[in-house]
């Protein structure tokens, strides 16, 4: 039995009871308050009990002082600290000392008080009027007599509007600018409500009470996050089985277990890409069965790797990043003070301007947790957030964790790094299968499997599964742990008569934020890179050119076969322009594209950004194609009503952008960029052999048939019915869609605009696919 200690700060004295974890800070709910004079930080450390007691959780740029000895550790143990000793906790924003007491406390000691909510949360009424405007406060915000104002950054100045329509009936509108307005956890544009019916915005949940009357039920960020006999598949086979735990606010799991445990399969179930065949899980009241739409929007994921464009600065990358997640209507000026805030929480501000591919591991963890903390999650969880850190950098990052479950988070992770458990409250171990075999304190797992370390309990674990060791203690047991049930005001919005789906979240919004990121990632490569894309189509018009005949596209003899070749060089070049621009884009990006899919990012804007911008490259290729080579032959005679320069581009660039977005198809279907490189190869191969040049295309056999769905079969057929190649070139095959007429040169670029639009909403319908694999 571990002797009592009591911490006494400025006169009061707090006993410390096993079990409980104390928060040391200035916050008005901190366990151990420190006065305004002495804290120089809303919550400056932790103190918890392992197998004796400990204080960690300190700010990054602390200095800790035991006694006379400076500690340099993340830890402070106080096993055998004398009594009467001083614990100083110094930072450039002040300096605190905690006095060290042993034995029982005096009966004056001050009782720890239990954490409180955050500041606003809580129940509330307001009187509706005939228009009710509900939205985030803002200065900028027009009058309204009646406005709910309510935090939260994803919720827009004018989120929605309640408007009365009839005693006992109002219209509910969503703004269309914010995260969204939820009935029934789900998103919806409009909706009637009526006494007794519910609706959410932000982390507010409002009822209907009567006619002119609303309650508002406003939750605090911290959440608790219950899971009831999980259980869920993947291939045919058990992922989890009958999975059962609680993690409070403010308190951080670890998950371990051997390889195959299904410890990414928690995360995967939580995030709705497993297939959950049996109980439940809910956080802050909502249930992920019924209102996982509006439950993902607490929820931020830290995968394993960094998934960030590492060409691009970390400011930039925070940046879009805060434009996709943040209501639409935030300013750039409260956008950039909210990313500079949460980089300075985790100590990277000072690296904002650098790019990503050039900071250390552990900063780059940062950036990536600093993604995910801009959507302000409820709950936070990371995939192996020490995985290829040294062991300086993996403490420094399991420090800044503790930090941000002490500012209120729920922290859950999955990690191998058992050495790295300093600041974790509370172990989930699961053995092969996905069954939960431990739940309870970090200093109690080795004990309960008589496992001498943690290698040693991975071995035993996995080589008998099914006869697990739990603790004595009921707590601690798999069966008992945390036994979630739905808290009591888990919502009902009760039967919505009428309600209209909101569409995937603000698509012309987030495709325009895209866009611009594109653009950026573009002018990232350099000029070297750009400039070598505008080489290419010099070399293709180029070679075209050398070989024409002196009369290049045009008539001025009896005849001139080499128009042909020089046409098909053209094409050809533009089909592999356009191939080339977008054949790796999605593949390369996927990790980063199924990150963003998950915060509300739909696949719509995804493949709308990357078409647009490409579209204007190919767009420029072609353009400097037929320069290169009007500027060494001359173009074709000019025929309905278009001259020289504009036949000669049209075609070209209707297939630079169709064999773009049949580049964008193969990037979207490919599972690895080598695959992907295999697919772009076969198509060029197959669009330059089907073009109708190097045989004739009878109008009969596969071949034919094939050559339908290519783009350099119809581009070619533009450009040679333009020039009228026939006459050009009175030996070539007499292809039908060669014909030199208006009707057949729109029937080809028609084609052309056809399997444009059919790649671009497969690209669009096989990217959904693939994120969305239930």
């Amino acid at each position: 039995m571990t002797d009592p200690l009591t911490i006494e700060v400025d006169g009061t004295r707090t006993p410390l009871v096993q079990g409980r974890t104390y928060r040391v800070g200035g916050a008005p709910d901190c366990e151990i308050r420190l006065p305004g004079s002495a804290a120089p930080a809303p919550v400056l450390a932790r103190i918890r009990h392992l197998h004796h007691w400990t204080v960690g959780g300190f700010p990054g740029d602390a200095r800790i002082w035991l006694g006379d000895a400076e500690v340099t550790g993340a830890v402070v143990h106080l096993r055998d600290v004398p009594d009467g000793t001083d614990l100083v906790i110094s930072t450039p924003a002040g300096r605190a000392r905690l006095h060290i007491l042993r034995g029982t406390p005096p009966p004056e000691a001050r009782v720890p008080r239990p954490r409180a909510d955050d500041a606003g949360s809580g129940s509330r009424t307001h009187r509706l009027g005939e228009v009710t405007v509900i939205g985030r406060e803002d200065a900028d915000a027009g009058p309204h007599e009646h406005r709910i104002a309510i935090p939260g950054w994803g919720v827009a100045v004018e989120q929605a509007t309640l408007k009365h329509v009839a005693p006992g009936q109002y219209h509910l509108r969503d703004g269309g600018r914010g995260n969204g307005t939820f009935v029934d956890g789900r998103a919806v544009s409009w909706a009637r409500i009526t006494p007794g019916m519910s609706f959410s915005v932000g982390r507010s949940r409002f009822t209907l009470v009567r006619d002119g009357e609303l309650r508002e039920r406003r939750f605090a960020t911290a959440a608790t996050l219950s899971v009831w006999r999980l259980s869920a598949e993947h291939g045919g086979g058990p992922a989890l089985r009958d999975l059962s735990f609680t993690v409070g606010p403010g308190e951080v799991l670890a998950v371990l277990g051997p390889s195959g445990a299904g410890k990414s399969s928690l995360f995967k179930a939580l995030l709705g890409e497993l297939r959950v065949t049996h109980g439940r899980v809910t956080l802050q009241g909502l249930d992920s069965r019924t209102d996982f739409d509006q439950l993902r929007l607490l929820l931020g994921f830290v995968p394993q790797d960094d998934d960030l464009h590492r060409t691009l600065t970390a400011r930039q990358v925070l940046d879009y990043a805060a434009r996709l997640r943040l209501a639409s209507d935030t300013g750039s000026a409260r956008r950039r003070a909210h990313v500079d805030a949460v980089c300075e929480e985790l100590g990277i501000a000072d690296r904002l301007d650098v790019r990503v591919e050039r900071l250390s591991g552990g900063q780059r963890k940062r950036v990536s947790l600093a993604l995910e903390i801009l959507g302000d999650p409820s709950l936070l969880m990371l995939d192996e957030p020490t995985s290829g850190l040294d062991a300086g950098a993996a403490r420094e990052v399991m420090r800044t964790l503790r930090g941000i479950a002490d500012r209120g988070r729920t922290v859950v992770l999955v990690t191998h790094s058992t050495d790295q458990l300093v600041g974790v409250d509370k172990v989930l171990v699961m053995a092969p299968g996905g069954r939960p075999v431990f739940f309870g304190p970090p200093g109690e797992v080795l004990a309960a499997f008589d496992a001498p370390d943690f290698p040693s309990l991975m071995v035993r674990i996995g080589s008998a599964p099914d006869a697990p060791r739990t603790p004595a203690d009921p707590d601690t047991r798999p069966d008992d742990a945390g036994r979630a049930t739905a808290p009591a005001d888990t919502p009902s919005a009760g039967p919505v008569t009428e309600a209209k789906r909101r569409p995937g979240g603000r698509p012309l919004r987030r495709t325009a934020v895209l866009v611009r990121r594109e653009l950026a990632l573009l002018h990232a490569r350099g000029p070297a890179a750009l400039a070598g894309l505008m080489a290419l189509a010099v070399l293709c018009g180029g070679f075209a050119a050398l070989v024409a005949s002196d009369q290049g596209l045009a008539v001025t003899g009896p005849d001139n076969p080499k128009a042909l070749q020089a046409l098909n060089l053209l094409l050809i070049g533009a089909v592999l322009c356009g191939q080339a621009l977008t054949y790796s884009n999605v593949v390369s990006e996927f990790t980063i594209i199924r990150r963003e899919f998950r915060t509300g990012v739909s696949p719509g804007p995804v493949i709308a950004s990357k078409f647009l911008v490409h579209t204007l490259v190919g767009t420029a290729q072609a353009g400097v194609s037929v320069a290169v080579f009007r500027w060494i032959r001359p173009g074709p005679t000019p025929a309905f009503g278009l001259d020289a320069t504009t036949m000669t581009v049209l075609p070209l660039v209707g297939t630079v952008v169709c064999s773009m977005a049949l580049g964008l198809l193969i990037s979207a279907t490919a599972d690895r960029l080598e695959r992907a490189v295999t697919l772009a190869t076969v198509a060029s191969v197959c669009q330059v052999a089907l073009n109708g040049v190097p045989f004739a295309l009878d109008g009969s056999g596969l071949p034919y048939w094939a050559a339908m769905f290519v783009p350099g079969r119809w581009g070619l057929a533009a450009a040679a019915a333009l020039t009228d190649v026939r006459r050009l070139a009175p030996d070539a095959a007499a292809d039908a869609l060669w014909e030199h007429g208006g009707r057949q040169v729109l029937i080809d670029l028609g084609m052309l605009a056809l399997l444009t639009a059919v790649f671009v909403w497969a690209s669009w319908l096989v990217l959904r696919r693939r994120l969305r694999p239930l």
